[in-house]
């Protein structure tokens, strides 16, 4: 905590190992030392005083109230012996303030305490792009495992498609790579079927117009029939019975005029019953990417995920036509790529962001005339929450306690790009502060 001048009020020096404890009283164990100037504590005029200072009465509350949200016992801490003289009294709208500065702080210095140690066997996750000496460059999201020799400052990575190992520093756990050792059987199971379920998905928006004349034969037989009835082209089987041998029969320009008239005819009259190939073309794969995604249920998404989608591919190029309560299990989800997002996304899609990060494919929208990209929701990970100030139409990055870790300072749409890079830049350093998930 700071003063007006700037200078340090206190001094809060906690230990990661005893936080994590099993109990408030273990964890005040975490507070090493809670001192302000003069080596004076919390409420009191110096080291040596036993009566609370009236001017300092505020501070014993606020410290208080800090304790407490971080789940841990005021009375059990050494250097705050005011909390235990009877002096409670409600908070000012200045302490209030203090009392949210003074949780930012402290959250952060447990987030910023040293980590576990690293052992042989550990699986880490890059959380940035870090490039080699070499220029070889390690993408965010890119999984190891920890190999000999592991020592107190360093440890060998072997990455799943690279040869060598890399060495990488200690003191890079926590900004350059995290432990993820808790990736249970269940999520890589995720991890599995989302690949699978993407890679459906490239194929499938990569089809060939002679494919797609072949698929909306078997789809719509009874329209094949009325085409061919309106154009005058006899069929040499019952489409409804044998659609296959029906489109066969026809001629590589008949099939083009076939696919024409259907794709016309579904798109004016019945989107939603249109597949998505022919509203999306593959642009290209992505992998590990940050992304945006606009909705009015940010909350619900960042704290249980995307538990909501659409899980036919073929009607995920029209998912504003498909009502929400039709979205009863995990599916496909529309994102847009970190760095090209809409002027209009707010307006259009909803007015929370949840950037995240995953893997899956870009793909041209025509009917919305912009590049979309598409994951599969369940395999979404390091969700953050972007909430706008509508009355200063800034941006702003959500607290876990309904606070603001971070405020643009541009507005509009400059304020939401704002936002995204200081989240992309310091999202494990400030983790534990965020309204986020996965």
């Amino acid at each position: 905590m700071r003063d007006k001048a700037n200078r340090p009020s206190f001094t809060l020096e906690v230990a990661k190992e005893f936080y994590d404890g099993p109990d408030s009283k273990h964890r005040a164990k975490a507070v090493k030392q809670l001192k302000g100037k003069t080596n004076r504590t919390p409420g009191f005029d110096s080291p040596g005083a036993s009566t609370i200072a009236t001017k300092k009465r505020d501070e014993v509350v606020l410290w208080k109230w800090v304790m407490r949200k971080l789940d841990v016992s005021p009375e059990q801490v050494q250097d705050f012996g005011a909390c235990r003289i009877p002096s409670e009294r409600g908070l000012n709208a200045s302490t209030r303030r203090q009392v949210a500065r003074a949780l930012r702080a402290a959250a952060h210095a447990l987030a910023s305490a040293s980590s576990d140690d690293i052992q042989e066997g550990d699986t880490v996750r890059f959380l940035k792009d870090t490039t080699r000496k070499n220029g070889i460059v390690l993408k965010s999201g890119e999984i190891g495992r920890v190999v000999s020799p592991v020592s107190a400052t360093s440890f060998m990575l072997q990455i799943k498609g690279w040869r060598e190992k890399f060495k990488m520093k200690t003191s890079d756990l926590g900004t350059v790579v995290e432990k993820i050792n808790a990736v249970t059987e269940a999520s890589a199971t995720v991890s599995a079927a989302a690949r699978n379920e993407i890679a459906y998905l490239k194929k499938y928006l990569s089809l060939s117009d002679e494919d797609k004349a072949r698929d909306l034969a078997y789809n719509s037989p009874t329209s094949l029939r009325e085409w061919a009835d309106n154009t005058g082209i006899e069929l040499v089987a019952d489409p409804e019975e044998d659609p296959e041998t029906a489109i066969n029969g026809l001629s590589r320009l008949e099939r083009r005029h076939w696919l024409e008239w259907i794709s016309n005819y579904l798109m004016r009259y019945d989107p939603v019953m249109a597949p998505a190939y022919l509203t999306l073309s593959f642009e290209r794969f992505f992998r590990n990417e940050w992304l945006v995604h606009f909705t009015d249920h940010g909350h619900d998404v960042v704290d249980e995920g995307f538990t909501r989608g659409v899980d036919d591919m073929a009607e995920i190029a029209l998912t504003r036509l498909i009502r929400d309560n039709a979205k009863t299990r995990p599916g496909y989800v529309f994102a847009f790529m970190a760095d090209d997002v809409p002027r209009d996304g707010a307006e259009k899609y909803g007015s929370q962001v949840v950037l995240f990060q995953g893997t899956g494919v870009l793909a041209y929208h025509s009917g919305d005339e912009e590049s979309q990209a598409i994951v599969w929701g369940k395999s979404a990970y390091n969700l953050t929450l972007l909430e706008k100030n509508v009355y200063e139409d800034t941006w702003y990055v959500a607290g876990k306690y309904g606070d603001s870790v971070y405020t643009s300072r541009k507005d509009g749409h400059e304020g939401l790009k704002e936002v995204i890079a200081w989240v992309q830049n310091n999202r494990n350093q400030y983790r534990r502060l965020l309204r986020a998930g996965g």
